[in-house]
């Protein structure tokens, strides 16, 4: 048994080692084994913090901070210590070479103008050639009236334009000016709220006055014109021949300011005024009165013929043959009764005649007549270019209160001066009616060429002079208290035979 075993043993080794077999198929993969333990996350970088295009560092940098300095073009970086470079702006390139000249152009076209002198009424013919025959000038004169253009290459070329007026006799009252050279509209003719001329203002104040309501511009004759329209009295202050102005206008902005040949709103004129007496033997005047010298332009009387003379005030025989009822100084006699003239005085009157204190106050005769008509406006009822010193909302005092004045006034009336004038005016009225010298309808004198009014001795005629005079002057007296109803009591007296 023993034996056997050990041959049994002895011929499996052989057997092994001699006989190994092939092998055997790939067997299947196996299962993925597990995920291993995540590692420690790292530590958190540090962000860029632009600062943007500045000309130096910006101050209390903190790390990462960055900026482009636009001094040297270059970007820096704060490394928590200092800045140090971080990039540079790039180098220009090299100039490209330069391309060819293109063909020049076709010269361009100019404005050609020609000037002609001759009148208005005598259009010149179209100039020719490069505009300089047959009375065209290329000089701009003060005397041109016509003008003409083209557009051309160069003078001698193109065709003349038909002629055309430059200077229209009813062209309006702002070319009768002209317009300063460097004038620029937008100074007046703002687009918001005006806050140096207050043109809207002034305009809805000067629409309640009486030179745009009740200044008659329909009086628009060549004799008329020049008080009672804006056109006639720029004629007349720009030595321009008056005309009848047609389609006129009221005294207005453009009559008493010349905005676009000043380019401000200064008055006009303040040019002392001539006033005519309208007395026989009695010298005409002069009006002084500082701004007011501007309201004196018209605010002063025509020439009058079959004038009284005072140095017969007192001879008894003779007459004066007065032939139309407008027998007064027309119209404005505001002037006269301000400086104490124009009345008919006799020598042996027995009320003496003297000014009020209006007369020679230093105000008035600086600012004339606007110290009292255009105060301190009281939006358009009253004041300002109203000139209007009372309306519905009561009396505009303001200019009466004017420092060295009538600080404690109270009412135009003062010290009963307007009531003490009317009483005046009304006694004597009835008294020139009476005799038959006055239509108290009409306000004129009883008389015309076919039915004259002959007065003897002259002298009385003064007393219908001196009612004119005080009645035309529409102040009630204020304008000049004493020289008012002294000229009305002498005239009173007179009518009464007192003297």
């Amino acid at each position: 048994m023993k034996n056997f075993l050990t041959v049994l043993t002895a011929i499996l080794l052989f057997g092994l080692i001699a006989c190994e077999g092939p092998a055997g198929p790939a067997g299947k993969d196996g299962k993925d084994g597990t995920n291993g333990i995540n590692g420690t996350n790292g530590a958190n970088g540090l962000s860029v913090d632009f600062k943007g295009d500045l000309a130096t560092a910006p101050a209390s940098p903190v790390l990462n901070w960055v900026y482009h300095n636009t001094t040297d073009k270059k970007v820096y970086i704060y490394n928590g210590t200092a800045w140090v470079v971080m990039t540079l702006d790039g180098s220009n390139g090299t100039n490209g070479t330069n391309g060819t000249n293109g063909t020049n152009g076709a010269n361009g076209l100019r404005v050609f103008i020609t000037y002609n002198d001759n009148s208005l009424s005598s259009q010149p013919s179209t100039p020719t050639g490069i505009g300089t025959a047959n009375g065209w000038h290329t000089d701009p004169t003060a005397a041109a009236a016509w003008m003409s253009q083209k557009v051309a290459a160069d003078s001698a070329a193109g065709t003349w334009g038909v002629p055309i007026s430059i200077k229209g006799k009813d062209a309006g009252f702002v070319y009768f000016d002209g317009f300063k050279t460097d004038l620029k509209c937008a100074t007046c003719h703002t687009p918001d709220t005006d806050t140096l001329y207050h043109k809207s203002a002034v305009s809805y104040q000067w629409a309640a006055s009486k030179h745009a309501i009740g200044g008659t511009s329909f009086e628009n004759s060549t004799t008329c014109a020049v008080c009672h329209t804006t056109e006639g009295f720029v004629q007349s202050q720009t030595g321009k021949t008056i005309t009848t102005a047609y389609n006129s206008t009221p005294v207005g902005c453009f009559a008493c300011h010349s905005p676009h040949i000043n380019g401000d709103f200064a008055l006009r004129t303040t040019a002392p005024a001539t006033i005519l007496s309208n007395l026989a033997g009695v010298a005409d005047y002069t009006f002084n009165y500082g701004k007011g010298n501007l309201c004196a332009q018209c605010h002063k009387p025509r020439s009058q013929s079959n004038k009284l003379d005072p140095s017969k005030s007192t001879v008894a025989n003779d007459t004066i043959k007065i032939t139309s009822g407008r027998w007064y100084s027309h119209y404005g006699v505001q002037t006269q009764m301000l400086m104490g003239k124009g009345g008919y005085e006799w020598t042996n009157q027995t009320n003496t005649v003297a000014n009020s204190y209006h007369t020679d106050a230093p105000g008035v005769k600086s600012d004339g007549c606007t110290i009292c008509h255009m105060p301190n406006a009281r939006g358009d009822y009253d004041g300002g270019h109203s000139m209007k010193l009372s309306s519905d909302e009561g009396q505009n005092l303001n200019g009466c209160k004017t420092s060295g004045c009538h600080s404690s006034i109270t009412t135009l009336d003062y010290k009963g001066a307007m009531t003490t004038t009317h009483n005046n005016l009304d006694t004597l009225k009835v008294l020139l009616a009476k005799a038959g010298w006055l239509d108290t309808l009409t306000m004129q004198a009883k008389a015309s060429s076919g039915s004259p009014l002959i007065i003897t001795p002259s002298n009385r005629a003064g007393a219908l002079w001196n009612f004119f005079l005080v009645e035309h002057d529409l102040s009630s007296g204020v304008h000049n208290t004493a020289y008012a109803n002294a000229l009305l009591l002498n005239s009173i007296a007179k009518m009464k035979g007192t003297f």
